[in-house]
């Protein structure tokens, strides 16, 4: 493995008129020259060599990167291996575990709810799954047995808050006080291990306490999993079925599911992660605390019923670009339109006001790059994107007509900072001057 850096299946080709089936008969990808499109070829060489590195450097086993502008692919590459171990290289069409990245679609399918009149974004929540009526806000807890006392909330929580990270409801993993009692009901952060259903999860969540009064603050949680099991109740359809009928079929995304077919297996990439710094191996149990724990492969093979509209979807490079090109088109990919521009555009708009998540603002679905916002790694106001637990990430430049997407599979990571920002900056590097180049330098 010392020429790792050798290991690079380039599937991106500098000629046009490449067509690439998209699964959807009144659309395809074409595969064109960068420099036609905007980017310096040298830069977007160097970016491959970063991943190469990364490799080298044991951050990751291998990854998948692609870029696609003004509808045509400039970049595409695997590099490295998907399983280090048996030395297996990495491919395109290789499948990953999305986790959050899941969350623009589960938003999405809410706006496409909302745009054709079924639900309003500022709704209570409890009009429609009524366990969230009568919220309250935790004040203390007893770990020693889990009791806790609890407040009025100053309001119900609407599907505005939960779109935004903003309803008060946390990850377990993230706040000890939240985590003794979501345990203590059996709420899960992601995996199910007992065979419950998303229904009974979110039902149960309904009737536990806030961390704090809604719209008060933004924090991370299982917003989007109740917006999951919100689709179904609105829609009267499993969200899994939903996601099948109204968005994947007619985008073409045919290697995109909460559970993977069992001829498909053998595309999910090995998790891994890191013991140490510059050691990676092999994970193939995830921890899941109190001495629980799934196996990371087995997991998503086969017939689940645990739908997470939060975290609970796999997919490849591929297919989740064409989503991807669909959100920059405002709704439409080919002939294909789900929804309409001006719903699609909530999307690219900061909807919480003066709330920050770090130094951005929040779309629904998408951190969004503000004037005074997170402007490193050459990003631009008005970009979108997000990232996923298992190191799956995603930015979009609506400005530019320009998509982005770097598949890894790696938890814990010591590097995932490290990997994600020196790609961004090194693709943003390959961009050639435009307008925006005279903004960044004002700054």
């Amino acid at each position: 493995m010392k020429k790792i850096l050798i290991l690079i299946v380039t599937t991106v080709a500098f000629i046009s008129c490449k067509t690439v089936d998209s699964g959807n008969r009144s659309f395809s990808f074409e595969t064109g020259d960068p420099g036609l499109h905007g980017f310096h070829v040298d830069s977007l060489e160097s970016a491959t060599r970063f991943l190469a590195e990364a490799v080298e450097k044991q951050w990751v086993p291998g990854a998948v990167a692609m870029i696609i502008k003004d509808g045509t692919i400039v970049y595409e590459e695997a590099v490295g291996f998907s399983n280090r171990e048996e030395e297996v290289f990495m491919e395109t069409d290789n499948i990953f575990r999305l986790a959050s990245l899941t969350k623009p679609i589960t938003s999405f399918a809410v706006l496409m709810l909302h745009d054709r009149g079924k639900l309003d974004l500022h709704d209570p929540v409890s009009m429609y799954l009524p366990e969230f009526s009568s919220p309250m806000v935790v004040q203390s807890i007893n770990f020693a047995d889990s009791t806790w006392i609890a407040r009025p909330a100053s309001r119900e929580v609407t599907i505005h808050d939960l779109l935004t990270h903003t309803s008060g409801i946390t990850y377990g993993f993230m706040d000890s006080t939240m985590n003794t009692i979501y345990k203590k009901a059996n709420v899960p952060d992601l995996f199910d291990v007992d065979g419950r259903t998303t229904k009974e999860t979110i039902s149960a969540l309904g009737s536990l306490p806030l961390k704090h009064d809604p719209g008060e603050q933004w924090t991370y949680g299982l917003n989007i999993d109740v917006l999951g099991r919100l689709v179904e109740v609105v829609s009267g359809e499993t969200l899994d079925n939903f996601f099948q009928l109204e968005i994947f079929d007619p985008l073409g995304m045919e290697n995109t599911w909460f559970y993977i077919p069992e001829e498909s297996a053998d595309r999910l990439a090995p998790l891994y992660h890191h013991p140490e710094s510059n050691t990676l191996e092999r994970l193939a149990n995830y921890a899941l605390g109190d001495g629980v724990s799934v196996n990371t492969t087995d997991y998503y093979i086969g017939d689940g019923t645990f739908i997470s509209g939060g975290g609970g979807l796999v997919s490849t490079a591929g297919d989740y670009q064409k989503y991807m090109q669909m959100i920059v088109n405002e709704g439409r990919l080919g002939d294909t339109r789900l929804i309409s521009s001006n719903t699609a555009r909530l999307l690219f708009e900061n909807q919480i006001g003066d709330l920050r998540f770090r130094e951005d603002g929040m779309s629904y679905g998408y951190q969004v790059t503000l004037e005074d916002g997170e402007l490193r790694n050459g990003r631009i106001p008005g970009r979108l994107g997000w990232g996923g637990l298992f190191q799956t990430t995603h930015w979009m430049l609506p400005s530019e007509n320009i998509t982005v997407v770097l598949m890894s599979q790696v938890n814990p990571s010591l590097h995932r900072g490290e990997l994600h920002n020196g790609f961004e900056q090194r693709i943003n590097n390959a961009l050639i001057a435009n307008e925006f180049d005279e903004l960044i330098k004002e700054r």
